[in-house]
């Protein structure tokens, strides 16, 4: 994704990664984008819990092994089933709407489900992670 590099390394909190693919595939990703510097062993995968996503499971697991209360930590996400669990995580979304295989019309759908932030460029993730802090 493009300026996503700049964009974590712009956002003061701690980084991690949360997915529904194997965990051998997501390190192996982390490390194929040059990320794994900024993620270190913060990576899960939801063959860690008993449910993938859209059940919170995977989101509980991650903040509770990084200590952290779901209420302070932000998600990002690209899908309305990681966005549902991270909501029923009782987390803070952004979702985003800029990746090539996300569909026109995609942002509008998010808005009538009730997700207000919505960014289109990874530009903008630093911003909201600010907001969402306040």
């Amino acid at each position: 994704i493009n300026g996503v590099r700049d964009a974590l390394r712009r956002v003061t909190l701690p980084a991690a990664v949360v997915s529904n693919s194997r965990l051998t595939r997501v390190h192996a990703s982390v490390r194929r984008a040059g990320h794994d510097t900024i993620f270190g062993e913060r990576i899960f995968s939801a063959e860690q819990v008993a449910r993938p996503k859209p059940y919170p499971d995977v989101y509980l697991h991650a903040a509770k092994q990084l200590g952290v209360e779901p209420a302070r930590c932000i998600v990002v996400e690209d899908s309305i089933s990681g966005l549902n669990a991270a909501r029923a995580a009782g987390m803070k979304t952004i979702a985003f709407v800029g990746a090539s295989h996300i569909p026109s019309g995609y942002a509008d759908v998010l808005r009538e489900m009730g997700i207000t932030r919505i960014m289109a460029h990874m530009e903008e993730l630093p911003a909201l992670v600010e907001a969402g802090v306040r």
